[in-house]
């Protein structure tokens, strides 16, 4: 078959993955929702340059993001899951469509083809284009800029540095300084490193600059102008320099976590780095571009208390491109091959068995196309192991692709009510209505932003902790007994969705004085009504 008619195969098969199914289930809590909710604010307020959230200003964020929601919504009508996440769908197209048009230019077609495939199917990149956060954003543009400064390394078109700047600054614009920290960081070592010093100067001393400044500060300038010290505050202190010096979610702070994100990212493709050094002699240059890039974004948010899987997305190409290299230029003789057949046989024999000792422990979560999904490619796997013991690596490559595109596709083809009740709140609308309930809904601060966004309700944080979020939410917050009594006490029933274990607590306090009418319970979510005893 014609190498053209595959690259169209290709992304035709890619283009059903990223845009197919993206509201089998409702805006997830707490971020979908977070970032949804802010888009839909700045709508309904008026207010296109600062975000706000529960009615009030939120710096958490610059607005890029927020601005391709909005554009979205007005599109399709609303703050509906389809609407939010074509956004990083887009986004995640777009970054598999620059790879393969830089690696095409770069290395050829066979090696775009292959950086194509596995950049769009590796676990980590596809997961994040389907979800709504920024880092996918951010990420697609830090990756275009680090493109288009290879190709004016290469080609000397000023031209790919405008580019460069462009991205740079809409990168920026998207997550805050932290992409030019990394752009910077990278190339200037690169070249250094290179000894192109005069290289390096023109590219330090050139109008992208001045582009770049024009696109992103003006944003950050009329910001402070009207927020001030709350923004730099906020924004500059909390939201950037504390994350280095404070961990946001503490169970991810450990030294270990990043490798892990790493090898698992690249999913189902993970063995594949057992072959990782094979295109050095041919691409050195290359690889010394792809290693910088990956160990300034590494060691960068390594050195960071606040940790989140996502965060390291950014240097997902300097992983998969060079693999996709090194896959290239493995021989057919190499005893990698038949390592390789060996672990990705385990790997399909252990698929194919999980189904049935997965339905066993979670049965509610467990549907039948779910389990035909994992049957496909267990199988798929297993296809792959044979053609790579019969040293036919290209064949084998596109059974594991084939394979896990199935996967996705029918996993989101079909999704039961409890997986959606137990990661949203979409359904808290029917018992609102079905209870004629107008009044206060207290949560735990994870499910807060999804109520007050599905349902318009005022929410009310149950938490031992008084300030429960990372960067302050003007919401009451009812912490100590003496607030809890006294907010109950002043009701004659309230809407509760509380974690197991705050069920237990509150019920503890108003033994014979209320009664807990459980409405729902999907994993450790309850939804119940607290009713006075008459």
């Amino acid at each position: 078959m014609d190498k053209r008619i595959w690259s169209v195969v290709l992304f035709v098969a890619l283009a059903f993955l990223y845009f197919g199914s993206l509201d089998p289930i409702a805006l997830t809590e707490p971020d979908e929702v977070f970032y949804s909710m802010t888009a839909r604010e700045m709508i309904q307020n008026n207010s296109y340059i600062t975000p706000l959230i529960f009615g009030e200003p939120q710096f958490e964020k610059p607005p890029l993001f927020y601005w391709f929601l909005i554009i979205s919504f007005k599109v399709f009508g609303g703050a509906v899951p389809l609407a939010a996440r074509l956004v990083p769908a887009l986004c995640g197209f777009l970054g598999v469509i620059a790879t393969f048009i830089f690696c095409r230019r770069m290395f050829g077609q066979k090696v775009a083809w292959l950086a194509t495939l596995i950049m769009g199917t590796s676990a980590l990149y596809l997961a994040m284009s389907k979800a709504v956060l920024t880092d996918i954003t951010l990420s697609v543009f830090i990756m275009i800029a680090f493109y288009a400064f290879y190709l004016w390394i290469v080609e000397r078109r000023d031209a790919y540095l405008y580019g460069f700047a462009l991205f740079a600054a809409l990168a920026v614009l998207t997550k805050g300084p932290i992409a030019i920290v990394i752009l910077l960081f990278s190339t200037v070592i690169y070249l250094s490193v290179r000894k192109e010093f005069g290289i390096l100067k023109k590219f330090l001393i050139h109008p992208w600059v001045l582009v770049f400044c024009v696109i992103s500060v003006p944003w950050y300038a009329l910001i402070v102008a009207e927020h001030g010290r709350a923004f730099i505050d906020e924004f500059i202190v909390h939201d950037n320099w504390h994350r280095i010096l404070r961990a946001e979610h503490k169970n991810f702070d450990h030294w270990h976590f990043y490798p892990m994100v790493v090898v698992t990212g690249v999913f189902p493709w993970t063995f594949y780095l057992l072959t990782m050094n094979e295109g050095l002699k041919k691409y050195k240059k290359e690889y010394l571009f792809f290693a910088l890039w990956f160990c300034v974004t590494f060691f960068i948010f390594q050195g960071c208390h606040s940790k989140l899987a996502s965060y390291i997305l950014p240097l997902m190409p300097a992983v998969v491109i060079p693999l996709s290299l090194s896959i290239c230029a493995l021989s057919q003789r190499s005893r990698r091959m038949i390592v390789l057949a060996v672990l990705y046989g385990i790997l399909g024999v252990a698929v194919l068995a999980a189904p049935v000792i997965l339905a066993a422990k979670f049965p509610k979560y467990m549907w039948p196309t779910a389990i035909v999904a994992l049957r496909v490619f267990g199988a798929a796997m297993i296809v792959s192991a044979v053609l790579l013991w019969q040293r036919k690596l290209m064949p084998a490559v596109i059974a594991q692709g084939t394979g896990l595109i199935l996967m996705f596709l029918l996993v989101g083809a079909q999704v039961p009510a409890s997986i959606d009740r137990a990661v949203s709140n979409r359904y808290l609308q029917d018992v609102v209505k079905a209870e004629n309930y107008q009044g206060d809904v207290v949560t735990n601060k994870s499910y807060s932003r999804g109520i007050h966004f599905q349902t318009g309700n005022r929410v009310v944080i149950f938490d031992h902790n008084k300030q429960p979020f990372w960067s302050p939410h003007p919401i009451e917050v009812i912490s100590s007994r003496e607030e809890i009594r006294q907010f109950f006490e002043a009701r004659e029933r309230v809407l509760c969705v509380l974690k197991q274990s705050y069920v237990e607590d509150l019920n503890g306090l108003f033994v014979n004085q209320r009664v807990t009418r459980v409405i729902s319970q999907d994993g450790p979510k309850v939804v119940m009504m607290s009713e006075k005893i008459k």
